[in-house]
């Protein structure tokens, strides 16, 4: 899964699972409802996390060890810097 498309699921899992065993669950036995509900609130915990890490703990580290994509983020959005004396002019 490339970026951050996958965040989605965190607000779809739950949400399918809940229509799921809200539409099915009379069907099943109640341990059935509740280990498929379970999983999806896991799996959608576990997104959560992996998103959390990669936008606190992990990004912060590429970006310290390329200490230019800072400046050139900026230069892409306002085309160009004038750097000088540790002020953007």
């Amino acid at each position: 899964m490339t970026g951050y498309t996958y965040t989605v699921f965190i607000i779809l899992i739950p949400l399918v699972m809940f229509l799921v065993t809200g539409l099915l669950g009379m069907k099943w036995k109640p341990i059935v409802s509740g280990i498929l509900g379970t999983i999806g609130m896991g799996t959608s915990w576990v997104l959560s996390l992996i998103t959390a890490g990669s936008l606190f703990l992990w990004a912060p580290c590429r970006r310290i060890s390329d200490h230019h994509s800072i400046r050139n983020e900026m230069v892409e959005i306002y085309g160009h810097l004038n750097y000088q004396n540790g002020d953007l002019a």
